[in-house]
């Protein structure tokens, strides 16, 4: 099944398999269970009528698992609003594309609550206090939206990837976790980026219509969710 290889992460490698089909080929060893939570979660979004690929099946090749998925073109709504200077147009797109995904309603879905759990394992006991002060929900939350999971083709076709974390929650979590995908690590790189960041952040917020102090707690667990899942 293996042909070209085509991208590269932590957990997982992408074969182009030919007929307009990849596969997600998990490392050895990686949890099945996990990756078909990952498939139902894409078969979820797919049927929802959601910017995503189409998927197929789950797949094994050399004991390992995998799930086939569409092949999409394009490069990351990153990388995009870089090259072409476009930066209100893309944070446009992503909170466009936020919303289509907030309006949806996932009540099988992972407890947000549960996956945070999870990454914590007991080491922050004040973030734990946090989360249980926090809202149950029903949200479809894709629990990663970021621009590097977003990815824009030559005709402007907006394609969502990446299903793992994918969860169920108040709106308010996932538009956090996507606050903090922008702006995290901002400082680092110059007080002209800074600006550049909280400003889209901003415009983020204003496009979502959800102010700050509505995230604010979500915010707070997240950082430190985000610094154990840095960890693993």
């Amino acid at each position: 099944m293996k042909k070209e290889i085509i991208g590269k992460g932590n957990t997982a490698e992408v074969y182009d398999i030919g007929g307009g089909k990849v596969c997600k080929l998990f490392v050895a060893g990686y949890p099945k269970e996990a990756v078909e939570h990952e498939y139902e979660n894409a078969v979820f979004m797919m049927n929802s009528g959601l910017k995503v690929p189409k998927v197929y099946q789950m797949a094994e090749e050399d004991g390992r698992s995998g799930i086939i998925y569409q092949k999409v073109e394009g490069k990351s709504l990153f990388k995009w609003m870089f090259e072409n200077s476009k930066f209100e147009e893309g944070i446009k797109i992503l909170a466009d594309l936020h919303k289509s995904v907030l309006a949806c309603k996932y009540s099988q879905g992972m407890n947000y609550k549960d996956f945070i759990k999870v990454i914590i394992e007991g080491r922050d006991q004040n973030a734990l206090d946090i989360l249980s002060s926090l809202p149950e929900g029903d949200t479809l939350c894709h629990g990663d939206f970021h621009l590097e999971n977003i990815l824009i083709d030559q005709n402007q076709n907006i394609t969502l990837i990446d299903f793992m974390n994918v969860c169920r929650a108040p709106a308010e979590y996932d538009i956090a976790r996507s606050y903090f995908f922008l702006v995290n690590g901002a400082e680092q790189q110059g007080e002209e980026y800074l600006q550049m960041v909280m400003r889209a952040a901003g415009l983020y917020l204003e496009l979502m219509q959800t102010p700050y102090e509505k995230i604010e707690k979500y915010l707070e667990v997240i950082k430190i969710c985000h610094a154990y899942e840095m960890l693993s």
